[in-house]
């Protein structure tokens, strides 16, 4: 259903984004400096690798973890020193990659399966990857961490992951919801209406990660006051104005309120990598 994943996706952001992009990031990572050094997935320029020092030895973690997306020698030495320090954000750092080299280390992570979050981590990192090998190492983890696993079902259109989906549909709508990112056929349109009928808003809102439609902006619109993080988190990958200006909403909020959820889904709206890795679908 995908293209074969490419890394380094930095590349594919405007200067004008990245340039705001920055500016924000350097606002807001004293408030949580796990979340700014997290969401620069993707990037891979001197400005990001700054910040990444700057912030590495107060929480690795958050460092590791927005490796997501590239394949620097830099990187995978960053991986490696830390694979035993904090395994899990070592883990949701290979999201959606699909070579050799990501597959050795996940099959090193299953050795560390438990350890706190690993097997969390290995399962969102098969996000965007339908293939055989990422169908076995779900149904292994189905028992450990489903709802982990069902975010791991992000992109793909398959038969075998709308049928995981349905099987966990009553059960947990808003992770399945939340399941739908980067899908716009009508089945997973009628599926988000059914969810809204039943009243799951925020796995909606999540879904419409990278969405520039007429539904996303009218759903981020209407609750914004009571779904902010979701909101922030779905504004990943867009960069036209609109997006920038419900951004210092976001802040705004953030700021009045100190509410380290509404400053998460800010800085989680500055991530590339997701948005990028659906625009190669087909």
């Amino acid at each position: 259903m995908f293209k074969e994943f490419q890394p380094n996706l930095e590349t594919r952001l405007s200067e004008n984004h990245k340039q705001k992009a920055y500016e924000l990031i350097h606002d807001i990572k004293d408030k949580i400096s796990f979340y700014p050094a997290a969401n620069i997935a993707g990037y891979d320029d001197e400005e990001a690798w700054g910040i990444r020092n700057e912030l590495i030895e107060k929480n690795p973690d958050g460092v590791v973890q927005g490796l997501a997306g590239i394949t620097s020698e830099k990187a995978w030495r960053i991986r490696e020193s830390l694979i035993t320090v904090c395994p899990h954000s070592v883990a949701r750092s290979l999201v959606g990659l699909n070579d050799d080299a990501a597959w050795q280390m996940r099959d090193r992570l299953l050795e560390l399966i438990s350890k706190d979050g690993v097997a969390n981590g290995l399962a969102e990192s098969v996000a965007f990857i339908d293939d055989d090998r990422s169908w076995k190492l779900r149904h292994k983890l189905e028992n450990v961490c489903l709802l982990n696993v069902l975010e791991g079902l992000n992109g793909l259109d398959s038969r075998r992951a709308w049928d995981f989906r349905e099987k966990y549909k009553t059960n947990h709508p808003r992770e399945v919801a939340a399941s739908l990112i980067g899908l716009s056929n009508d089945k997973a349109r009628q599926w988000r209406k059914e969810f809204l009928s039943k009243g799951q808003i925020e796995g909606v809102i999540l879904s419409h990660l990278g969405s520039d439609s007429p539904e996303a902006w009218s759903l981020r619109k209407r609750h914004l006051k009571e779904y902010a993080f979701a909101v922030g988190t779905s504004l990943s990958g867009l960069e036209n104005e609109a997006s920038w200006e419900l951004r210092k909403e976001l802040k705004k909020k953030a700021e009045k309120e100190n509410d380290s959820r509404v400053y998460k889904g800010l800085a989680q709206s500055l991530s590339s990598y997701m948005s990028a890795a659906l625009k190669m679908k087909r």
